[in-house]
């Protein structure tokens, strides 16, 4: 009754965008009885209809406007089913299909549908910028609680704030979350002014930081244009110089930091109302290029918790410069083809094309290790020495029009230096095709490669003659002799048949004429590609 009463008396003089409301219960069978009470009270909110007031609706493109709306009752129950559910309960709550046209029509301001009563849909991730009114009766905590209150805190055409009417006692758990989604060191509601300030010394330095980069197609553009100033914007940030002195960070890493405390500051900021838009703009830009920066330069992938009309900005961005395209290549096919290459040359930021390069380097030699521990090593050190070489570059220049001339054209600077790291890492991928199939010219198997390679490698990292042919036996017996050991189960753990194979190929090892000084390391080695093997085939 006190909802119903709230609702009538709140909503007396409202337009349609003041009069959406929603009812979070604790669980299913409660926010059903709920329901239930509140259609007893106003049976009338029962009847369906498309608006409040059909007969508003008479001219032709009025009555083709209403059959955009689905007549529906003014409350309803948004919540999965469950087959043991009462007959009454089940039929009420519908399909997915249903549920997702209670959600469209929801987020339509002058449809009939007015009040929904939830439990765990729609709390989270579901933007309805005119709702405004909450009533609570769910113990909620932290991001959930966090996530549940910022249903109604949009500010939207003639509404000027959400109410939250609360039936359990949320508000010191509300404290506790909000001091908490700011990060660690986060502040209470009490702090706002405190975290506004942060807010705006950080936005000051980026911008700062960002004076030398255009920001108008951003702002100012096309939706296609904002995506290429994003893409070109990582490109500035990856286009500065490391510093000479390992201890001074570089203008990268002070670039996500110093972001990343703004979106601490910004999660407390912008649900308060805090932010104007100008504000709420430059720190969209900045979250949304430290998230194409990180997606082209950080194998463990950014997963931060973005504003959602950011993040679906950055998946636009991606998809347009074909970074999420690469980045999802998952088959040694796909890793390898003349397409994976072509994609990355149409790349036009030589930074962005060559971390990108890097980023595939890696997954493609993580590959390769699966069946060839030697040769993992030996290119994870070759690709080692191209990015601390690309690290340690000439000091450059890139001023304003840094991203516009890598569109227009890359300059000669950049030619003489980023192309140059660009052609290594290319020559580097085609030496790792050419590795992976040279078992085939050499005229055995993959796994005789393996151990022909732990072979070659100690030759020569000390420096002894032992001819390649020979290599070639050798590798072919060493198989041949952990072949023989497979066949019993969980052998490698067997600490008989380890000494047994130990003493097996040093015997083997002194019959081929392998320098027996070797023989442990050889042994080591053969046996961690043995486990390899095991491990992933």
């Amino acid at each position: 009754a006190d909802i119903v009463h709230h609702y009538e008396d709140f909503t007396q003089n409202a337009p349609d965008v003041g009069r959406k409301a929603m009812i979070v219960c604790s669980d299913r069978k409660i926010a059903y009885k709920l329901y239930q009470k509140i259609v007893a009270l106003r049976p009338q909110w029962l009847e369906p209809k498309r608006v409040d007031d059909e007969s508003k609706y008479t001219t032709p493109e009025e009555l083709a406007e209403l059959q955009k709306f689905e007549p529906l009752p003014m409350i309803n129950l948004v919540a999965t089913r469950n087959p043991n559910d009462e007959k009454e309960m089940y039929d009420l709550l519908g399909d997915k299909a249903h549920r997702t046209m209670l959600a469209a029509q929801f987020k339509k301001d002058k449809s009939h549908f007015k009040i929904a009563v939830v439990v765990d849909m729609w709390i989270t991730g579901f933007d309805v910028p005119s709702l405004t009114v909450l009533y609570n009766d769910k113990p909620l905590q932290k991001h959930t609680l966090i996530q549940t209150i910022s249903r109604v805190n949009r500010k939207y055409l003639g509404k000027e704030f959400g109410l939250i009417v609360d039936y359990i006692g949320i508000r010191d758990n509300m404290l506790q979350a909000l001091k908490k989604y700011g990060g660690d060191g986060g502040t209470t509601i009490d702090d706002l002014e405190a975290s506004y300030e942060i807010f705006s010394k950080l936005l000051k330095q980026l911008k700062e930081d960002f004076k030398s980069f255009n920001t108008d197609a951003f702002f100012n553009g096309s939706p296609l244009e904002r995506l290429q100033a994003l893409q070109e914007a990582s490109e500035y940030v990856l286009a500065q110089p490391s510093p000479e002195d390992k201890k001074t960070p570089s203008f990268k890493t002070l670039f996500l930091g110093h972001v990343r405390q703004l979106k601490a500051a910004y999660d407390i900021c912008q649900p308060a109302g805090r932010l104007n838009t100008d504000e709420c703009a430059w720190a969209q830009f900045f979250m949304a290029v430290r998230s194409l920066v990180l997606k082209m330069t950080d194998s463990t992938k950014s997963v931060e918790t973005m504003n959602k009309d950011v993040e679906e900005l950055v998946r636009g961005a991606i998809n347009c410069s074909g970074v999420e395209r690469l980045l999802g290549a998952k088959t040694e096919e796909q890793l390898f083809s003349n397409e994976m290459m072509e994609e990355i040359d149409r790349i036009k930021e030589p930074n962005s094309r060559f971390q990108l390069l890097v980023q595939l380097l890696r997954r493609a030699i993580k590959e390769y290790g699966k069946v060839n521990k030697v040769k993992e090593r030996e290119f994870l050190e070759l690709l080692k020495q191209v990015v601390d070489d690309y690290n340690k570059r000439d000091n450059l220049t890139f001023a304003c029009d840094v991203a516009k001339d890598t569109v227009k054209g890359i300059g000669d600077v950049v030619n003489n230096k980023v192309s140059g790291f660009i052609d290594r890492l290319k020559s580097l991928f085609s030496k790792l095709k050419t590795d992976k199939a040279e078992f085939r010219k050499l005229g055995i198997t993959f796994e005789e490669k393996a151990f022909y390679d732990v072979l070659v490698d100690v030759r020569d990292k000390y420096k002894f003659e032992y001819p390649k042919e020979k290599c070639l036996v050798l590798a072919h017996k060493i198989n041949e002799l952990i072949a023989g050991s497979a066949i019993y189960a969980d052998w490698l753990n067997n600490r008989n048949i380890r000494d047994s194979l130990n003493v097996g190929l040093t015997e083997l090892l002194y019959e081929e004429g392998y320098p027996p000084e070797w023989d442990e390391e050889v042994f080591e080695k053969v046996m961690s590609q043995v486990e390899n093997f095991k491990k992933y085939n």
